[in-house]
């Protein structure tokens, strides 16, 4: 199953996490937003860093896999975290409810999306500028 969560994080930046889970596995992990990262291919990087980790990995030792990738190759993010990843990673699996209301939502669930509610929060925080 397909499992998203888009994240606005400190900065402002927007950080879209998508992933597969069979078995308990995570597959197929996307990482997508308006974030910068140098070098560029450095995303794919990360993105397979977190291919084949368990679905119940804590979220500290998500953070610390891609922190030692991120040192280890001396990347740069620039407008989010090691820490946002996981975050919004752990959102989009374990059912947590994204900036749209579909964190979590297996793609084609019927019934649980709330995206006007999600939509008023983005459009608040983008008026307040936080």
């Amino acid at each position: 199953m397909e499992y998203i969560a888009t994240k606005k994080v400190a900065g402002g930046k927007l950080l879209r996490v998508k992933c597969d889970v069979e078995g308990g596995v995570l597959s197929n992990v996307s990482l997508t937003g308006d974030f910068f990262m140098h070098p560029e291919e450095g995303v794919s990087e990360l993105e397979n860093a977190l291919n084949g980790m368990s679905n119940e990995t804590p979220v500290r030792e998500f953070v610390s896999k891609l922190n030692d990738l991120i040192h280890e190759r001396g990347f740069e993010l620039i407008g989010f975290s090691a820490s946002n990843i996981a975050e919004t990673l752990v959102e989009a699996i374990r059912g947590g409810k994204d900036s749209w209301g579909s964190g979590g939502v297996a793609s084609g669930e019927a019934g649980k999306d709330d995206t006007s509610s999600g939509l008023d929060e983005l459009v608040r925080s983008a008026i307040s500028g936080k």
